[in-house]
């Protein structure tokens, strides 16, 4: 490794983070090496991030900042996960970081610093709703930011990012995110809305939801094999999932 720049100390940028720069000795081919970080709090975090940069080239374990941009990641990243989870996880997957790569996507994966999360968090909270005004629950944004450092947490474990800045984030708290208390109607609200659609083409579906307790999917995914009129009985042995591709016009939809 050269001495060139060796003494290499952080500075401030004018936005009041620090950065620094520091040389890596040359390349197989030659040329120059540098590593460059930037969007640090303090100095002092700087200097421990440029400490261990050095130690890393010393004990050749350095990871050479990824050329990708976010967008760029969460793609291939996305695609790569077709294989191990159901496709309805990773069509959720796909619709939660379509909150994130609008706002972050352009950056190069390495430069996204824990600031970007916690503003890019707040103004989903405030103005996060995509068809009509208002934000997204606090529930909502921990799941975004919950798929967000899984996904950073895999790029460092394969050697594609030096830090996973999402464990530095601060997303809204576990216990600001329960899920919200359950409301249902009366009976005889649930007999006037069964009234007034029994002769619609859904009506038999809301029917069957209300008096079994089905799940949606369960209730959709019926088929006549499945119902014995007899013996009033039905079994639940399909389920349909919507599942959105990129083609699908209803892609990336709001909650």
């Amino acid at each position: 490794m050269t001495t060139r720049n060796a003494s290499a100390a952080p500075q401030k940028d004018p936005n009041g983070t620090w950065r620094f720069i520091v040389d890596l000795g040359r390349g197989p081919d030659g040329r120059r090496l540098q590593a460059r970080r930037r969007g640090f709090p303090t100095k002092k975090a700087a200097q421990e991030a440029l400490d261990k940069v050095r130690r890393d080239v010393t004990t050749k374990t350095y990871v050479a900042p990824a050329q990708q941009t976010l967008a760029e990641y969460l793609e291939k990243w996305l695609d790569g996960l077709t294989t191990r989870l159901r496709p309805s996880t990773v069509d959720g997957y796909r619709r939660n970081m379509k909150y994130v790569i609008p706002v972050l996507g352009g950056r190069r994966l390495d430069h996204v610093t824990p600031k970007d999360l916690d503003q890019l968090y707040a103004a989903l909270l405030t103005s996060g709703l995509r068809q009509r005004e208002g934000g997204l629950s606090a529930r909502s944004v921990r799941y975004v930011h919950v798929i967000l450092q899984k996904a950073l947490s895999d790029a460092v474990r394969k050697g594609d990012l030096a830090r996973n800045v999402a464990t530095m984030a601060d997303p809204p708290r576990a216990k600001d995110t329960k899920p919200p208390e359950m409301a249902w109607w009366t009976p005889a609200e649930l007999r006037t809305f069964l009234d007034l659609t029994a002769h619609e083409a859904l009506g038999p579906l809301f029917r069957v939801a209300a008096m079994t307790g089905m799940r949606r999917g369960e209730v959709c995914g019926l088929r006549w094999s499945d119902v014995d009129l007899e013996k009033a009985r039905i079994e639940v042995r399909h389920q349909l999932t919507v599942v959105r591709t990129p083609g699908d016009r209803s892609y990336g939809g709001s909650r």
